[in-house]
């Protein structure tokens, strides 16, 4: 039901947009004369949360080894979870336009919505580059959906027993070494429980289009992470770029092709698409510009991978993370409330290096904390209670407990 309150609404519920609805709850809480006039509201186009960097575990889980829907809730957050108690009002809509003059929200079922306050935190899709035939013939990797289609197809691939099986994982960025380590433990599995027979060689392949994997990070990442994967039996194939693809090959600049079996497209992000009728110029990466404050214009907001943002310290764009949207969320969040309250706005300071810690099969990661490295067991570690601390920040204690011993479980299938 519609109320006169002014709204401020928030478009994505990825980790920038549950971080602003949060943070803007916790204020409202504390103030009576804001939940009187005005009131939260998130959009987003699923009803669950998806904690997008644990996607590549699903992507190499035998079938049958979990039910799916407990695959599913080891990754994905309700929303109705993660609100219950707030002052925060959850939607489930596509929006398919954002008018800045009216100030509203257009909806896919013809619905529009309102705003006085707007944060864009709509996330990132694939990017295919306009490469002929990647969209037809590749599997992508952004969603659950797109994870278990790449699974079961892969598996049904092994089973058929085919003298060679190869698999291409386009894109040497974080992603897809994530996911090309991953598929070592899921055929290695599948081996072993005589889910395929061990006649058929498999092959996985990461390439990338420029002269090293892990672009913009240290070389001691770099690396590491050649070694793991060069352990794991992954062929790296840089300076790899691909022009078109082809049902069962890729053609390549220099005129050369690579056959394939199976095509794991991680080559790429853009903005969300629907930006594109914000009426404002866009970046390459289809991001929109923003000021100091993070602000598209007076009263719009952008943040994470929505938001095109040069760090002062670095004269690069900031990486797209979780860590970055997180940030920016509570920046956001604060200048808004200093908006209503009539108070001075803060700038969003970046970090000059952000903290990762990079998955790489088997109970392996890298962590670059910015002053100390660690690679191995203790960083995988590392990489699990970073997700606990995350569910601890979003859902009460029992319950991220509960979702994090899934995601272990579901983890630990294919070790």
């Amino acid at each position: 039901m519609e109320t006169t309150k002014k709204k401020i609404v928030i478009a994505g519920a990825g980790f920038g947009g549950i971080t602003a609805a949060l943070f803007l709850n916790k204020a409202f809480s504390r103030n009576p004369k804001l939940r009187r006039e005005y009131q939260i509201i998130i959009v987003n186009n699923h009803h669950s949360h998806l904690y997008t960097p644990a996607i590549y575990e699903i992507a190499a889980i035998p079938q049958g080894r979990h039910a799916l829907d407990y695959v599913k809730s080891s990754i994905t957050i309700p929303l109705a979870d993660i609100f219950h108690g707030t002052l925060v009002e959850w939607r489930e809509r596509r929006i398919t336009a954002i008018d800045r003059v009216k100030k509203e929200l257009c909806f896919d079922n013809d619905e529009t919505l309102e705003f006085g306050y707007l944060v864009l935190a709509l996330g990132a899709e694939t990017s295919y580059f306009n490469i002929p035939g990647a969209k037809e013939y590749s599997y992508p990797l952004k969603t659950f959906a797109d994870a278990v289609k790449l699974r079961d197809r892969i598996q049904d691939v092994i089973e058929a027993n085919e003298p060679v099986a190869r698999i291409i994982v386009v894109g040497g960025g974080a992603s897809g070494v994530e996911v090309a380590a991953e598929f070592e433990n899921f055929i290695r599995v599948l081996h072993k429980n005589n889910h395929a027979p061990s006649s058929c060689k498999i092959e996985v392949t990461l390439a990338e289009a420029g002269p090293e994997i892990l672009a913009g990070f240290d070389k001691w990442v770099i690396d590491h992470a050649r070694k793991r994967l060069k352990s794991l039996n992954v062929t790296i194939k840089t300076n790899t770029a691909i022009t078109a693809v082809e049902k069962d090959r890729v053609m390549l600049k220099d005129g050369a092709h690579l056959p394939y079996t199976v095509l794991v497209w991680a080559g790429g992000v853009q903005a969300a698409s629907v930006l594109k009728t914000l009426g404002v110029e866009l970046t390459p990466k289809q991001s929109v510009p923003v000021n100091s404050y993070l602000e598209v214009e007076p009263k719009l907001f952008a943040i994470g991978d929505n938001a095109a943002f040069i760090n002062p310290s670095t004269s690069r764009p900031l990486p797209w993370n979780a860590l970055v949207a997180e940030s920016q969320a509570k920046i956001a969040a604060a200048n808004i409330l200093a908006d209503i309250k009539g108070k001075t706005k803060r700038p969003f300071y970046p970090l000059k290096k952000y903290p990762f810690v990079l998955a790489a099969g088997r109970k392996y990661a890298i962590a670059d904390l910015v002053f100390v490295h660690e690679a191995g067991f203790l960083a995988w570690i590392l990489k699990l209670l970073v997700e606990l601390k995350y569910l601890l920040f979003i859902l009460p204690f029992f319950a991220a407990l509960s979702t994090w011993w899934k995601y272990i479980s579901v983890a630990r299938s294919n070790d």
